[in-house]
């Protein structure tokens, strides 16, 4: 349920983590679990309340924190099948909101009330994607108000605290300690942000935006993690720079592929700023990266 100490007029970004010196694995999942369904509630109860788009993105936030404790936890409830499907159902049912996101972002930047008075092919965009704002806004507000939303919230709480996974008598991944799991996970992320992202100028939009979601996976682990560290806090506090850096300068080369097929619906010439902004934060993009690599893992 919400967090009541917050308030609930507006949105709240996610809370830090604090995982118990000599945590097993298990006890850390379930406590990132808590704290992301916590954060998800809050602010779905602002957004049906004020309609406030952050209230929605950090909902998103909230939810992607959420399968991400999946990912790295993944060993601890992997015998249990409820998990896998829960998870899945998530992904699916939350993905809609991404398309109000989506266009928010547009009406603030390619399609600005600036931008758009300069001709009448841009107005009639921005007046098209304002109608659709507001279509989609009602859309995602249905959506959290359906049984079937207040059903997988419901499923997802009773599992986290009743699932197979935790009554089992024997889950050695359960109870193996919080800091193997670390070491396991976000290893095995950082990897996969290594070889995913190599010749990252020359990926397809598609290749670039999974290195984008691993990036995301491991930022977030890594906050999760975090507070098992407390001798290595520059270690991580400058992979978390890092990481955000180059999950911002991905974030916008996906928000441009966008913009770039709503143009194409005015018949208007590209404007040159799109490729423009293409490259710089493609190469921004690389130089994140790099750093991302260059910082020596906390967790070994």
């Amino acid at each position: 349920m919400p967090d009541q100490s917050a308030s609930l007029d507006r949105p709240m970004k996610a809370p830090a983590i604090v995982i118990a010196k000599g945590a097993t694995a298990g006890e850390a999942f379930v406590t990132v679990a808590w704290s992301c369904l916590n954060h998800l509630a809050h602010n779905e109860a602002v957004f049906l309340s004020t309609r406030d788009p952050e209230a929605l993105h950090q909902l998103r936030v909230a939810a992607r924190r959420l399968r991400s404790d999946f990912s790295v936890f993944r060993p601890v409830w992997r015998m249990d099948p409820a998990g896998g499907r829960l998870k899945a159902d998530l992904r699916a049912r939350a993905l809609p909101f991404g398309t109000l996101r989506d266009l928010d972002v547009l009406l603030e930047s390619v399609f600005h009330e600036e931008t758009a008075a300069s001709d009448p092919a841009l107005r009639a965009m921005r007046e098209q994607l304002i109608r659709e704002q507001a279509v989609a806004s009602e859309q995602a507000a249905s959506n959290l108000e359906s049984v079937a939303w207040k059903r997988l919230v419901s499923e997802l709480t009773h599992w986290v605290q009743q699932g197979s996974w935790s009554r089992a008598k024997k889950n050695p991944a359960r109870d193996r300690s919080a800091k193997y799991q670390a070491r396991r996970s976000l290893g095995r992320l950082r990897d996969r942000v290594d070889s995913l992202g190599t010749d990252l100028a020359e990926r397809t939009p598609a290749e670039r935006h999974q290195v984008r979601i691993e990036g995301k996976k491991l930022r977030y682990g890594a906050e999760f993690l975090g507070s098992l560290y407390p001798k290595k806090t520059l270690e991580h506090d400058a992979l978390i720079v890092a990481l955000q850096s180059m999950q911002e300068h991905l974030g916008t080369l996906n928000d441009l592929a966008t913009a770039r097929t709503y143009w194409s619906r005015t018949l208007l010439p590209e404007p040159s700023f799109i490729a423009e902004a293409e490259a710089a934060h493609l190469s921004a993009a690389v130089v994140a990266r790099a750093e991302v690599l260059d910082v020596p893992p906390f967790w070994e």
